[in-house]
């Protein structure tokens, strides 16, 4: 039996998924910390999580544009290395909440629950909530730790404005068992509690999304986006290389794409077709039916390629 990329990486997102939600509980895991330097996951970890052995990079952003924007950009420092490292492979391979729009994506299949696609028009309203929540999460965060700002005197009860309202500060910790966090109204005062049901609608959306939507939350992500921004998947050692006169333009690539890009079966004379939104989870090498017409390289070595199927 021939081994699947997908198969594979679906193996690795799960012991990534065991490890950065088990580890500390099962093992006795601390938290990682290198030279008093604690690595931001490139990757959505709660920190809501009992025992976390990574947090995500937004976490701390948050924490430190609203206290110590100096500091903040210092603990970027780190991020931008590990995302530059291994590019988008953070958001198809090791982050949590791909791991879970995956499960679902199997159990839609075998339910036989059809997917929704998005539009153009649907993708640019669901990137416009993104740059919200990425706005969340460095320029609102920055702006309430301002004395000169009105929403100063806020500042303890959207002390997180992203991770307040994170689908993964639910579905998380639940799956680490901790009921009593789950869908938590926090009644400390009228915006807490205002957010509390902004996050259990954030959460809905999220479950009805993943649903019927490939990658929905990837779609909607401010770390993803982010990493988009920063282009680093165009510094990462990776590329996705096409072979322009061996593609039949089958189309087979776009269709199969969760991400619904097009730019692999489109692109006509470039050899690296590696966009900036492409999250490196190799379905297009999987499912191209030419050889060689597509080949994943690490360094400019190819590493896997497509095959011939008849």
């Amino acid at each position: 039996m021939k081994i699947r990329i997908s198969h594979i990486r679906f193996a690795v997102q799960l012991i990534c998924f065991f490890l950065l939600l088990y580890g500390g509980i099962l093992f006795g895991w601390r938290r990682i910390v290198i030279r008093d330097i604690e690595p931001p996951l490139p990757a959505l970890a709660c920190h809501y999580n009992e025992k976390p052995i990574l947090l995500c990079f937004l976490y701390d952003l948050q924490r430190l544009l609203a206290t110590d924007p100096k500091r903040a950009l210092i603990y970027s420092i780190p991020f931008l290395i590990l995302a530059v490292l291994l590019g988008r492979i953070w958001c198809g391979w090791v982050c949590p909440l791909i791991t879970i729009q995956d499960i679902f994506i199997r159990l839609r299949s075998l339910f036989g629950i059809p997917y929704i696609s998005v539009s153009e028009k649907g993708k640019k309203v669901l990137r416009i909530f993104g740059y919200i929540f990425l706005f969340l999460a460095t320029g609102f965060s920055f702006l309430i730790g301002r004395p000169f700002c009105p929403l100063y005197r806020f500042s303890i009860d959207l002390e997180l404005p992203f991770c307040q309202i994170c689908p993964a500060r639910h579905i998380l910790p639940l799956l680490q068992g901790k009921r009593e966090d789950f869908l938590y109204i926090n009644r400390f005062s009228l915006l807490t509690e205002f957010i509390s049901y902004t996050s259990i609608t954030v959460f809905s959306v999220f479950i009805a999304g993943i649903t019927f939507i490939r990658r929905f939350w990837c779609r909607v992500c401010p770390l993803g986006l982010l990493m988009s921004l920063l282009h680093v998947n165009r510094w990462s050692p990776f590329s996705l290389k096409k072979d322009v006169n061996r593609c039949t333009s089958c189309g087979i690539c776009a269709r199969c794409c969760p991400m619904e890009l097009d730019i692999v079966y489109k692109e006509k004379e470039k050899e690296n077709v590696l966009s900036k939104d492409c999250i490196l989870c190799l379905r297009c090498v999987e499912q191209c039916p030419e050889d060689d017409a597509l080949k994943f390289t690490v360094f400019g070595f190819p590493v896997i390629k497509s095959r011939f199927k008849p």
